[in-house]
């Protein structure tokens, strides 16, 4: 199945070939480094806390999940289930 949607993706139409691609639309406004658009973000933590404790709700989800698939992995790796 892969290689007949590898086929199907190949035609021209619907990919085109790569120099085919268009440069981007909008040049960048900005001569701003990016090391310091990366501390604006911490400028902006510290100016609105609420942006800080909706980071963190994600965060925490997002380890609680790692954790949790981590352990059950590890059972389901144990004797038990071989």
């Amino acid at each position: 199945m892969d290689v007949s949607i590898g086929i199907a993706l190949d035609d021209e139409q619907l990919l085109p070939s790569p120099g085919a691609r268009r440069p981007a639309e909008h040049a960048p406004t900005t001569t701003i480094p990016y090391h310091h658009v990366l501390r604006s973000t911490l400028q902006l933590v510290r100016a609105h806390p609420v942006l800080l404790r909706w980071g963190l709700y994600p965060a925490a989800m997002f380890g609680a999940f790692s954790a949790f698939w981590t352990t059950v992995s590890f059972n389901l790796n144990g004797p038990r289930f071989r």
